[in-house]
């Protein structure tokens, strides 16, 4: 009786696995630089922030408790980016991401050509929401890419296993990913700075980089 044949492994080569890693952290990084981008941007212009719903959720508390302070400047971005993040995940059930990046692309024209707070805040927090939850995972790590709080949790937790000379595969992978992510969240922060004293349109510099992650996403490089 001859043996039948071994199954095909599931697992990448270690080629594909070495080309999926690098992918996964040019990605977060860039989605890492379109986040601070956009909450630099949403707070210079309105003082609330276009991802960050940590912060617009103290702001909104505090204007409750401030006379002439306007309540809405705060809950819009919220309530959109709540709506952002349901709608990615209704996506995400039946499509890859790419469609989610797509919108969001979309979102954040809009957003550059809208005026006014509610449009404007509500399309850039909208976009946002969807590209928190339409790539969430790097190379097995979870990041956030809209607000980086948790982040910080996570790059300090394996940065102690690196100091301790205990630190597992994982834990060098979230360094590695989570570190460069928190840079260029900083990074996007400050060319937003510099770029919104010359232009109304410059939320439009992100464009280009969502788009270009939809295609990796198309490609099936991004989980």
């Amino acid at each position: 009786m001859s043996e039948s044949a071994p199954a095909p492994s599931s697992l990448p080569s270690p080629p594909d696995r070495s080309r999926a890693s690098a992918w996964a952290r040019i990605s977060a990084t860039v989605l890492g630089f379109i986040a601070g981008y956009a909450d630099a941007t949403g707070y210079l212009r309105w003082h609330v922030f276009g991802a960050n719903m940590t912060g617009n959720t103290v702001i909104f508390v505090l204007t409750l408790f401030e006379h002439g302070k306007d309540v809405m400047t705060p809950l819009v971005p919220i309530v959109a980016f709540l709506c952002g993040a349901l709608i990615a995940g209704v996506f995400l059930l039946s499509a890859k991401p790419a469609v989610p990046l797509l919108l969001e692309a979309a979102l954040i024209v809009a957003a550059a050509f809208s005026h006014g707070f509610v449009l404007q805040l509500g399309f850039l927090a909208l976009a946002m929401g969807m590209q928190n939850n339409a790539v969430s995972r790097f190379d097995g790590v979870r990041a956030n890419t809209s607000f980086i709080t948790g982040d910080y949790t996570q790059l300090a937790k394996a940065l102690a296993g690196l100091a301790l000379g205990r630190a597992s595969a994982d834990e060098r992978r979230t360094v590695s990913i989570v570190a460069p992510l928190i840079f260029c969240y900083a990074f996007g922060a400050c060319v937003a700075a510099v770029c919104g004293r010359y232009t109304d349109l410059s939320l439009l510099l992100t464009v280009p980089l969502v788009l270009g992650l939809a295609y990796v996403a198309r490609r099936g490089a991004l989980a």
